[in-house]
């Protein structure tokens, strides 16, 4: 499963129990999709940028 994040929109590939199963996880600590892009766009700590290279 992937998950490709946009400036306006997320795109979720994969099957569909992989989704809604990534959808409950998310839904435990957002209450709305716009609250859940928005915590990707806040900076990484300088520990952790290195992770994502």
């Amino acid at each position: 499963m992937k998950t490709y994040m946009h400036t306006n929109r997320v795109v979720m590939t994969g099957k569909a129990w992989e989704i809604i199963a990534m959808l409950r996880q998310y839904q435990q600590r957002f209450f709305y999709v716009t609250d859940w892009m928005e915590s990707f766009s806040e900076p990484l700590p300088k520990e952790r940028e290195t992770d994502y290279l």
